[in-house]
């Protein structure tokens, strides 16, 4: 398996080449979609290399380029059903559900009030899952889709038979969202600030532990498996 990762503003996307195929783990965004051949020109990814892109879940900073993505690629798009809604027609209730440390930090608020207003693409998923466990190995991809919801109802993560995972974003380095840097000078691990339960989030975190030992994250660096147990603390 190889893994590229490409870094768009603060988030993270994932080009991961196994088996027969590869995948694209989320799209990244702040960023205009007609410059995004040349900045995959740069980091030496070619976009017909692509056969399947998968969604973490549909906040904007990981799916805002899912349109141009597909254009470059004619990929088919895999997300969880509760992210549908907001593919196909940009609007969900309760997209964003604010845990008290976020409410609590206007510099954080006032950031995502301005990310509220960055446009969206519309696009139809063409592989819809649900809550349970969704096999690639059919489709020649040694790894699984499962649900890890908590920080949002519809958050998925890719999981590798290596027992490597793409984590999106259940958990993250504080220091690497922009305005927490401030707040968080050093690497700070910690489940997201934006959080549609708490607990479902933790239950993500012990699933995760199950089935992987290395984590790759919607933000910042590789997480170990250490550092995300000690969110269960």
């Amino acid at each position: 398996m190889s893994v590229k990762k490409m870094t768009f503003f603060f988030v993270n996307s994932y080009v991961i080449k196994a088996g027969d195929k590869t995948v694209l783990f989320d799209c990244g965004a702040i960023l205009e979609p007609e410059k995004l051949p040349a900045f995959l020109e740069e980091q030496g990814v070619d976009p017909k290399d692509i056969d399947l892109i998968i969604l973490s879940h549909e906040h904007f900073d990981h799916m805002q380029l899912l349109g141009a993505w597909k254009k470059l690629t004619d990929a088919p798009v895999l997300c969880h059903k509760n992210a549908e809604e907001f593919l196909k027609t940009s609007t969900k209730k309760n997209l964003y559900v604010f845990g008290e440390k976020a409410l609590e930090y206007q510099p954080f608020m006032d950031f995502m009030d301005e990310s509220f207003k960055l446009p969206v693409p519309q696009v139809t998923p063409d592989i819809v899952v649900g809550d349970k466990d969704y096999d690639l190995h059919d489709w020649g991809f040694p790894g699984k889709i499962i649900y890890t919801p908590g920080h949002t109802d519809s958050h998925i993560a890719l999981v590798m038979d290596d027992r490597t995972a793409f984590t999106g974003d259940t958990f993250l380095d504080w220091h690497t969202v922009q305005p927490l840097a401030e707040m968080y000078p050093d690497r700070t691990v910690g489940l997201n600030w934006i959080v549609e339960s708490p607990e479902k989030a933790k239950e993500s975190v012990r699933r995760l532990l199950e089935v992987a030992d290395t984590f790759y994250g919607g933000h910042g660096d590789t997480y170990t498996r250490e550092e995300v147990e000690s969110l269960l603390d």
